[in-house]
């Protein structure tokens, strides 16, 4: 079965969920990958993945990219084609309409996604993007995220030093909600170090909201970052304030990496964390605190937790149930129904 990952994102340069499944996948079937060119994780996909860029970018209705892609997949015939976010899924489903390839969509958040609506197949990275599909039509399943861990675990021994370091990984963008991190963490009353690893359209307001809320010293700004792992390790704390989201991966990531954990409940953290490590984002603040006071006996706890939950997230486990969806499309028979 040769498959053909596309996505229309130049991504971020890393956290992008198609990159380590396409990178696993290529271990188990000819996989390509048709992504713009100059996309920043370029570096990042293996070379057993076939990958190829195109040139022609902006709106999905351009027609010189349109043209481009229909050559592409015209002269490389792939068995299925798997579409990542809306605008590749958009994109595809109007060349596909002369093409009759064999297509499956992943929706990687709950907001709506009309795109989706006018498949027989899509897959989601969690239960909440899953209810957003609302065309019965459409056979759903829910695949998470995986990845191929990279870096250490956390020291078993791991002692958390003064002053207590907190860490928020991700876009600075306003869905993760940094900015109401910060208005907790200025409530703590003991001291912290605050650090976001992460860039985009936020990083502005975000430093000038800490400048006015926070102590000097008590928080870094980092950018862009490629040592999440180590950043995980080094941390006492992940927290993850987001408004809205699908799978995440800096949870994933802190489930192999990370001391401990805390997030908002929203997308596949509020069902899979137990419940002492998920916390409104109006009372972060609070959440942080009662980890902190009772700091090595939360973060047995939580990497108790991870130990059993990690092994779900593996990219080589998450290409396996995607191959096993691959083969009900190409049979035309519906996935299972959800629960």
């Amino acid at each position: 079965m040769k498959v053909c990952h596309f996505a229309a994102t130049p991504g971020l340069g890393r956290g992008e969920a198609f990159v380590e499944i396409a990178n696993a996948m290529a271990a188990k079937a000819p996989t390509s990958l048709l992504v713009p060119a100059h996309s920043l994780f370029l570096e990042r996909v293996v070379p057993e993945v076939d990958t190829v860029t195109y040139k022609h970018q902006g709106s999905r209705r351009n027609l010189f990219m349109l043209c481009e892609l229909y050559r592409f997949f015209r002269k490389r015939k792939p068995d299925l084609v798997h579409t990542h976010f809306g605008k590749a899924t958009s994109i595809f489903s109007s060349l596909n309409r002369f093409l009759g390839i064999p297509h499956l969509a992943t929706k990687h958040n709950p907001r709506k996604g009309r795109a989706f609506e006018k498949l027989s197949h899509v897959t989601t990275v969690s239960s909440d993007a899953a209810r957003s599909i609302q065309n019965p039509q459409v056979s759903v399943a829910v695949i998470r995220n995986g990845m191929n861990p990279e870096g250490s675990e956390p020291p078993a021994d791991y002692v958390p030093p003064r002053p207590f370091p907190i860490l928020a990984v991700g876009r600075l963008d306003p869905i993760k909600g940094f900015d109401r991190l910060i208005e907790e963490v200025a409530k703590l009353s003991f001291e912290y170090h605050l650090t976001f690893a992460g860039d985009g359209e936020e990083r502005d307001r975000l430093k000038e909201l800490a400048q006015r809320l926070l102590p000097p010293d008590s928080y870094s700004f980092l950018g862009f970052r490629t040592d999440v792992p180590d950043l995980m390790n080094e941390a006492a704390l992940v927290v993850s304030s987001s408004h809205s989201e699908g799978c995440p991966m800096s949870m994933i990531e802190a489930f192999f990496h990370g001391n401990a954990l805390l997030s908002t409940p929203v997308g596949e953290a509020a069902s899979l964390l137990p419940p002492e490590f998920l916390c409104p984002g109006s009372k972060l603040a609070e959440g942080i605190t009662t980890i902190h006071d009772d700091y090595q006996a939360m973060r047995d706890r939580f990497r108790a937790f991870a130990a059993k939950t990690a092994p779900l997230f593996t990219a080589t486990t998450v290409v396996d149930q995607y191959l096993a969806a691959y083969e009900r499309v190409l049979a035309e028979e519906p996935f299972d129904p959800l629960d």
